[in-house]
């Protein structure tokens, strides 16, 4: 995950919530700030294990799903919470290099209540990767 998060314009910096700020990103694009009028864009930075490095990146443009799976749990401590899927697509840029990551969250909903979990094995791909494993499984077909 992002372990820096913030949206940054010629104002300066805002702190923010990912969730929100990426689903408004896929919702509405890129947002202008009220004060300035310049764009309010999203910095994130990853700091990468196994010593892949720290990857400050700026969010280009976020995708989600026309439709999301969504279920009711029917056992353990979140029975009766709506679960609703939420996989996005994240187009970043860090220098000169692009990426692409796959967050997701899950959102649980009962009455009032609504919990929202990170998934944890959401992964950072160098365009390139990302375009072979897309043009790999268009090949077979998908």
């Amino acid at each position: 995950m992002a372990t820096q998060k913030r949206l940054v314009c010629r104002c300066g910096e805002f702190p923010t919530q990912l969730f929100g700020a990426l689903r408004s990103i896929a919702t509405h694009g890129v947002q202008e700030c009220p004060t300035c009028s310049r764009p309010r864009v999203l910095e994130l930075d990853f700091d990468l294990g196994l010593e892949a490095g720290r990857k400050p990146s700026r969010v280009l443009a976020a995708y989600l799903p026309s439709r999301r799976k969504k279920w009711t749990l029917k056992k353990g401590p979140n029975r009766g919470f709506r679960v609703e899927f939420f996989p996005f697509l994240v187009v970043l840029q860090a220098g000169r290099t692009s990426y692409r990551w796959l967050p997701y969250w899950h959102v649980l909903t009962k009455g009032d209540t609504r919990k929202t979990k990170y998934g944890q094995w959401a992964p950072l791909l160098r365009q390139h990767m990302f375009d072979s494993l897309l043009e790999k499984a268009r090949a077979d077909g998908y």
